[in-house]
Formats: structure tokens, sequence, C-alpha cells
């Protein structure tokens, strides 16, 4: 990789494109897509990536690079076509819909674990059902946020709700000992 930035410092110096003085083709460039590729490397620094973006140049020849250097070679004409590359979009828009998905499916599963205790503490803002006038709960509120929050803010409400249901555990432990955080005391029968 050092290697390769030296050459893109020399060749920026003489006028000549990054990638032609790598050898890869002639300048211009033309960035032609992306392809979905786990196991590839880029032809310009030899690192592994997993969408390849293929440039072709004057010449005909085509070869695949990663993201990261079309952005910093300083061709701004490959780098604006890669940002608005379809392909690309739908790469990233595949990679957060993953993540996202996966903090949910974290999230949901506590709340199943927790719903009982959820359903008993009241929303952090004292909050109303807009119909019934209802208190709502700490339960409704997470709901609220796992339906319309993104990824990173449902990360954020996971460990705040957890953060709190331990708080008002600890605080019933204190207060009520021998009854658990759903306020029932424990016993053979339902202990």
């Amino acid at each position: 990789m050092l290697d390769k930035l030296k050459l893109f410092t020399n060749a920026n110096a003489q006028g000549m494109h990054a990638f032609e003085a790598a050898g890869l083709g002639v300048a211009p460039f033309e960035f032609v897509g992306v392809l979905h590729n786990e196991g590839s490397s880029c032809d310009y620094c030899g690192t592994r990536i997993s969408l390849e973006c293929w440039i072709k140049g004057a010449g005909g020849g085509q070869f695949k690079v990663g993201s990261d250097c079309i952005r910093r070679i300083g061709d701004a004409a490959l780098a604006e076509a890669h940002r608005w590359d379809h392909g690309r979009l739908a790469h990233v828009a595949a990679l957060r819909e993953r993540r996202e998905g996966a903090a949910k499916a974290a999230l949901r599963a506590w709340i199943e674990e927790n719903r009982p205790a959820l359903a008993l503490l009241p929303h952090s803002r004292g909050h109303k059902h807009w119909r019934t006038r209802e208190p709502l709960t700490l339960l409704d509120e997470i709901l609220h946020g796992l339906i319309y929050e993104s990824a990173p803010k449902v990360r954020e409400l996971a460990k705040w709700a957890q953060a709190r249901l331990a708080s008002e555990t600890e605080k019933n432990a204190r207060f009520f000992p021998g009854q658990n955080a759903m306020g029932c005391t424990a016993g053979p029968d339902n202990g």
C-alpha cells in the first residue's frame, strides 16, 4: 500500500493518472459499475474488497478497484460516478438493512423476555395515549422506538431501557426484599 501511495504522489507530480502510473490502463478512465464479490482484491492496492468497482481505460481494458481507492486517487469524475451508482447504493442499503435487522431482532428478543416488567414501569416522559389518555408504559415507549427509529437509535434505546429496568429492579429489591422485579413475593407456587 505504501508503494502505491508513493507511486500516486509521483504520478501526480508528473501529471499522470494514478491508475495509469500503476500500469492498469491508459487515461482517461470511465466508471463501468460495481459487482458484489466477497473474495476479491483491489487491482490497484491489493486490499481485500467485497464491492468491486469496475473501471475501463481508454485502451478498452478493464480492471477492478475498491471504493476507497476510487475516492482517494483524486479523479472527481470517477468518484462522482461511483457515488451515485445504483449498484453501490443498493449494496450500502443492504448492509444497513442487515445491521438494523440484527439490532432490532436483539431488542425484540430482550423485550419478550422482560415484557411483564416493562409493562409495569411508566413512560420516561409521562406520556399518555392520544385517545384514551391512559398513561403509557416503558414497554410502549420501547415498542415505538423499535418501529420508528434507525439502528443506532435502537441500540441506544436498548442500552437505556436495560439500564432503566436494572435500576428499577434494584430499587424494588431494596425497598421490598423478598419480591421479584414485578413486585410478586417469591414462593414455591409463584417463584
